[in-house]
């Protein structure tokens, strides 16, 4: 689900776009081409057809093998046409792929209300930082959180998501096992 890099495994590197396109399709994406000859992605460089490909694959709605609605969101969003290979990846990006993976986008879409995470001791603590997550990911970390994909910070009675911080490697590491562990699996 992680591979190390060339210089090593480097857990607390930040995980970077490129790399996170790649794991992710190891969660069961549709690998189709498009018919048009070259990349829908001008900033991949064309060296880097493994990113090329996952890219298209993942940016792509009805992706998934596990759901096979061709209306599902992708795994991956876009913003504009870049595909941002060298951006860094934030905890509401990984919460929002990782549950689309999962193919939970129906539970995430039915969250409604203030965003709650749950302490040690199974409080429902309202998450302090709500108003700084992507309208359009609040659903899917609100599902990540509950199904502890990603955890909240507690300190003082208050729970905090920080949904831009970036995710570093092991960070991802940990995030996709909590997530495996989760998948409805016979």
């Amino acid at each position: 689900w992680v591979d190390g890099t060339a210089a090593g495994y480097k857990p607390d590197d930040a995980l970077l776009r490129a790399d996170f396109a790649e794991y992710l399709m190891a969660w069961g994406v549709r690998q189709t081409r498009p018919h048009a000859p070259g990349s829908v992605f001008a900033d991949i460089p064309a060296s880097s057809e493994r990113v090329h490909a996952a890219a298209e694959a993942l940016t792509r709605p009805g992706a998934l093998i596990l759901n096979r609605s061709p209306s599902s969101l992708p795994v991956l969003r876009i913003d504009g046409t870049g595909f941002m290979p060298s951006a860094q990846v934030t905890r509401e990006e990984t919460a929002y792929a990782l549950v689309q993976a999962m193919s939970r986008q129906a539970q995430a879409e039915a969250h409604s209300g203030p965003m709650m995470a749950f302490d040690d001791a199974g409080n429902a603590v309202e998450v302090a930082d709500a108003e700084a997550i992507d309208p359009a990911l609040r659903g899917h970390v609100q599902e990540a959180l509950l199904l502890k994909i990603i955890e909240a910070e507690f300190a003082d009675g208050v729970a905090r998501v920080h949904p831009k911080t970036a995710v570093t490697r092991a960070d991802y590491a940990a995030a996709a096992f909590k997530t495996f562990v989760n998948l409805p699996l016979p």
